[in-house]
């Protein structure tokens, strides 16, 4: 009997931007069959319903629910972000921090480093895809990043990376706590030879008031990165171990 594909899923690990090629989690959706796994690719089939949730287990990644909506008898593809759990062992290309903090509350981290992020490959304007430089087979689909020149920052999450051109992607603008309502972030002009797009790596404070995960970072090294919380922007120097206590006074 021939099976109708209804949803590929394609997992990223989150803190190399490469796509998952082992068979290291396991998605499954309620009343519906197990995927197929076909080299990081997973293929379910014959769903029935049109809004579910794919909840993803892993020993290697943090668990998650993720909603999806399906329009019956067309396929869709998805990609998700996972983060490394803490039962990884220790990677030297990282840096481990763990702290405690607020439950629910969300722990975001970036580097304003040259050598930690990533260089534009043509001038950028306002409406435009964007398109990056890199010499790896990368995938910043759903990636959070920061956006600078000398003069200027912008937040924003980066959309699925183009199929003609694995380097360009669409963009939309976040616009955080801090920023006032009234007056809405407009995305401006950015020239390659002067941006710079830095990562952004977060977690949220678990039910218990902890929370843990990785940043890249030059083995044996220390490295400035900037850490916003609360609605609240600090200076962290990061070590290859930390703990911090973020609502410590």
């Amino acid at each position: 009997m021939k099976r109708n594909v209804s949803l590929v899923l394609v997992p990223i690990d989150d803190l190399t931007s490469k796509v998952i090629t082992k068979n290291h989690i396991t998605p499954w959706i309620e009343w519906e069959k197990p995927p197929i796994w076909k080299q990081g690719v997973y293929v379910f089939t014959d769903i029935r319903q049109t809004e579910f949730t794919v909840h993803i287990e892993s020993g290697r990644y943090q668990a998650m629910a993720y909603p999806v909506t399906l329009e019956l008898g067309h396929m869709k593809e998805i990609k998700i972000r996972l983060t490394p759990s803490c039962l990884l062992p220790e990677n030297g290309l990282a840096a481990t921090i763990r702290g405690t903090g607020t439950p629910g509350e969300t722990v975001s981290f970036y580097s304003e480093s040259r050598n930690q992020g990533y260089r534009l490959a043509r001038d950028y304007k306002p409406g435009e895809l964007m398109l990056l430089y890199h010499g790896e087979n990368l995938d910043f689909s759903g990636k959070k990043a920061v956006l600078r020149d000398k003069n200027k920052e912008v937040f924003l999450q980066m959309g699925a990376k183009s199929e003609e051109n694995g380097m360009e992607y669409p963009i939309s603008i976040l616009e955080l706590e801090d920023i006032s309502r009234d007056k809405k972030t407009e995305m401006q002009e950015f020239r390659k030879v002067e941006s710079i797009l830095s990562l952004v790596y977060e977690t949220t404070v678990l039910k218990d008031g902890t929370f843990m995960l990785y940043v890249p970072m030059v083995p044996n090294d220390s490295c400035p990165v900037k850490l916003y919380y609360k609605g609240k922007f600090q200076e962290v120097m990061l070590k290859q171990d930390n703990l911090l206590e973020l609502d410590s006074k």
